[in-house]
């Protein structure tokens, strides 16, 4: 990952791409993304008023799922890469989601906001 490195507004040739959460069962959340390289490994952190939680899939996969999340919040999401040290990498875009309480138990949640990069 030599190349995983800032280079302005989302322009990371290791930031992954299509973040997308799906709701799994009344507290639980899929966070899917496409990995630009199959090679690299990923965390999850999901931002919210009622905690933070964290996720680091197995290698290789380009999924986590976050279980015992409560709805009924907005939650900024982020996919950084692990860099081969060890370290997350904190500059790829972060996405906004409103995670409902009501609804069907399986669907994708609604996105909200715009994507921010710091």
């Amino acid at each position: 990952m030599a190349d995983c490195t800032y280079q302005s507004y989302s322009s990371s040739a290791c930031c992954p791409l299509g973040v997308k959460l799906y709701r799994l069962g009344p507290n639980g959340i899929r966070i899917h993304w496409q990995a630009p390289r199959s090679s690299a490994n990923y965390s999850t952190d999901l931002y919210g008023s009622k905690g933070i939680f964290t996720c680091a899939p197995s290698a290789g996969l380009s999924f986590c799922d976050v279980t015992k999340i409560p709805c009924g919040d907005v939650y900024t999401v982020m996919v950084s890469p692990i860099a081969e040290t060890g370290l997350k990498l904190t500059f790829c875009p972060k996405k906004i989601y409103s995670v409902t309480c009501s609804g069907s138990t399986l669907g994708m949640v609604i996105y909200r906001g715009k994507r921010n990069a710091e």
